[in-house]
């Protein structure tokens, strides 16, 4: 959920965390139904994208740590803010991580890499990531 809507105050602020933790919630319980249904076929999950939040400006929200507590990896956790900011500065909102790629169950190969272009006010993250 985006949190550049109109009427961007802490009620508002407080439903869109909350939608996101409940977009992270549904996830999980997904991929666990995913898993159930093929128990030999499915080795490993990937999620990324725009997740519109971060550990430096929504200290309280749950949604990044509700993916870690079912297995998922953030490779962007134990980074500083220099080396993961994948929406920069823009008027009067700071540098920012909000695009992510998380993954359960595959290895990660080095830390995700940003490329940083003007196509997007977002810059594209990518990661190689090997099948067990």
């Amino acid at each position: 959920k985006s949190n550049l809507i109109p009427g961007n105050n802490p009620r508002t602020r407080e439903i869109n965390i909350l939608k996101r933790e409940l977009a992270a919630e549904q996830l999980v319980a997904h991929s666990n139904d995913v898993r159930k249904s093929f128990p030999e076929g499915i080795h490993g999950f990937v999620l990324g994208g725009d997740f519109n939040t971060n550990r430096d400006e929504f200290v309280s929200e749950r949604t990044l740590s509700i993916f870690e507590k079912a297995g998922f990896i953030d490779p962007f956790a134990k980074l500083p803010l220099p080396l993961r900011i994948t929406r920069p500065r823009s008027g009067r909102y700071p540098d920012t991580t909000f695009d992510y790629i998380l993954s359960k169950g595959l290895r990660q190969i080095g830390n995700p890499e940003i490329l940083k272009t003007n196509v997007s006010d977002h810059y594209p993250v990518t990661s190689e990531l090997i099948l067990p």
